[in-house]
C-alpha cells in the first residue's frame, strides 16, 4: 500500500489560559473510585495504612505511588487533613455515593490558536503548562510497580467556548478518546498571548483512506515533540489520497488519469517502470489551492498506468524480452507471459481492454517470423533465445 508523507508549517498563536475544567470520567472509576471507597470506609487514615493496605507495597512507608496519589487528592481537594491523617472531603464523598469520579483538572493550559485552512471547523491541541498538578501524574505512573493502578490521561484537552472573549479567534483542539471536555471557566486575569514556536504539521495519507496526522513542535535545541492527534480528526482532514496523486504527477512532469486515480507514464519511462506496474518519483513542494503548500517526501513505489493503448503494448513487449532473455521460451510460456502482463494492465487501468491488447501483440508464431525476416546481422540474443528446439525444421 502506497502511502504519502506530506509536512506543512502552521501559522499559529499560543496562548495560557488559566481553566477549570469538569469531566464526568467513568474510566477513572478504576483507580479513583476504589480509592475514595477504601478511606471512606475510615474515619481517619495516615500515609502509612494506605500503603500498606490499599497498595500492599513491600515497604509501606517508601511507596512512591501511594504517596504522589494522596498528594493528587489533596491538592483536588478529594481529602482533608485531620489531626495525624486525613479523611474525605464533601464532594468526595459524593463521589463514592454516586459511584462516579467528578475529577476537576485545573492549572495554566497552552493554547494554540491557527486559521490555518487545514483545520478549519476541526480541533489542532492543547496541553497544561508543566507547572499543572498533572505534570506529576507520568512519573508517578512510571516509578509506580502497579501500573495498572494508574488510568490518569496526560494531555488532556479542551473545547474553548465562543465566548466574547474569543469571538474573533478560531481555536482548534483535538478530542480526547472520542469525548469533549468542556471548559468551565476562563480566568482574563492569566491570559496571555505568547510567542508560538515553529510548529510543522505531519500527514501520512494512505492509499486505503487512513490518514494519521502529528503536531510536531520544536523542544530544546533541534529536538521535536510530536503530539498525535486522535483518529475522530483524520476524518476531517480535507486532503485526500487522489488529490496528493495528482498533484505528484504534475511535480515529476507527468499526466494524470482520473478514471484511474494514478500517475500515468509515456513510453520514453519504460525503463523506470517495474514489471508490477510501479516507479519512483521524486518529492518536492506540492501546492493545493485552497489549503496551500505542503512538501512531499520521495515515494519509492507507486501504481503508474500507460498513457494510452501504444504504450501499453510497448510495455508489455519490454516486460515480454526481458523475460525471453533468461532462457528458451516455448509457446505455452510465450502465451503464458502475455496474458499476465495484460491482466496486471488491465486491473490498474479501467481505460485498457484485454481483447484489444491482445490483438495488438504478436502472437508466438509471428514473433519468430519477424526476427526471422529480420537480417542476421542485426539480430540480437532475443532472437536466438525466442526459439525453441521444436521449432526448427530442416528445409
Amino acid at each position: 500500500m502506497t502511502e504519502f508523507t506530506l509536512t506543512h508549517k502552521v501559522e499559529h498563536e499560543i496562548y495560557r489560559v488559566n481553566m477549570i475544567i469538569n469531566e464526568l470520567a467513568e474510566d477513572r472509576n478504576k483507580d479513583i473510585l476504589p480509592f475514595l471507597m477504601f478511606v471512606d470506609s475510615r474515619y481517619n487514615v495516615d500515609w502509612h495504612t494506605v500503603n500498606s493496605e490499599y497498595f500492599k507495597a513491600e515497604k509501606p512507608a517508601s511507596h512512591p505511588f501511594g504517596k504522589r496519589l494522596l498528594a493528587m487528592m489533596e491538592e483536588y481537594k478529594l481529602i482533608t487533613k485531620e489531626s495525624s491523617g486525613f479523611c474525605l472531603t464533601p464532594f468526595s464523598k459524593e463521589m463514592v455515593e454516586t459511584g462516579n469520579v467528578m475529577l476537576p483538572h485545573q492549572g495554566i493550559y497552552e493554547i494554540i490558536v491557527s486559521e490555518d485552512p487545514i483545520f478549519e471547523n476541526s480541533l489542532i491541541g492543547c496541553v497544561p503548562d508543566e507547572a499543572n498538578v498533572q505534570s506529576g501524574f507520568q512519573e508517578m505512573a512510571q516509578r509506580s510497580k502497579d501500573k495498572e493502578l494508574f488510568k490518569g490521561k496526560m494531555n488532556e484537552t479542551v473545547i474553548v467556548p465562543n465566548t466574547d472573549q474569543w469571538v474573533k479567534k478560531k481555536i482548534y483542539l483535538p478530542l480526547q478518546d472520542g469525548k469533549v471536555v468542556e471548559v468551565q471557566e476562563v480566568f482574563e486575569n492569566g491570559c496571555k498571548e505568547t510567542e508560538g514556536e515553529p510548529i510543522t504539521v505531519k500527514i501520512m495519507v494512505g492509499e486505503n483512506g487512513n490518514k494519521s496526522i502529528l503536531l510536531q513542535k520544536k523542544k530544546g535545541k533541534g529536538k521535536k515533540e510530536s503530539d498525535k492527534i486522535e483518529s475522530s480528526f483524520h476524518a476531517n482532514f480535507p486532503i485526500e489520497y487522489s488529490m496528493v496523486v495528482e498533484e505528484l504527477a504534475k511535480l515529476n512532469g507527468l499526466t494524470y488519469s482520473s478514471k484511474d486515480q494514478s500517475v500515468c507514464f509515456t513510453a520514453e519511462l519504460l525503463d523506470r517502470v517495474s514489471g508490477s506496474l510501479t516507479m519512483k518519483l521524486k518529492g518536492g513542494d506540492i501546492f493545493f489551492d485552497e489549503y496551500g503548500t505542503y512538501r512531499i517526501s520521495e515515494v519509492n513505489k507507486i501504481q503508474v498506468v500507460p498513457k494510452n493503448h501504444n504504450v501499453a503494448v510497448a510495455w508489455i513487449i519490454r516486460e515480454i524480452q526481458n523475460e525471453v532473455k533468461n532462457g528458451y521460451v516455448t509457446r505455452e510460456l510465450f502465451k503464458k507471459i502475455t496474458e499476465q502482463k495484460i491482466d496486471v494492465i488491465c486491473k490498474c487501468s479501467k481505460n485498457m481492454d484485454p481483447k484489444t491488447l491482445r490483438d495488438s501483440i504478436w502472437d508466438y508464431e509471428g514473433y519468430i517470423e519477424f526476427h526471422k525476416r529480420e537480417d542476421v546481422s542485426k539480430r540480437d540474443d532475443v532472437f536466438w533465445h525466442v526459439i525453441a528446439v521444436s521449432d526448427l525444421s530442416l528445409e
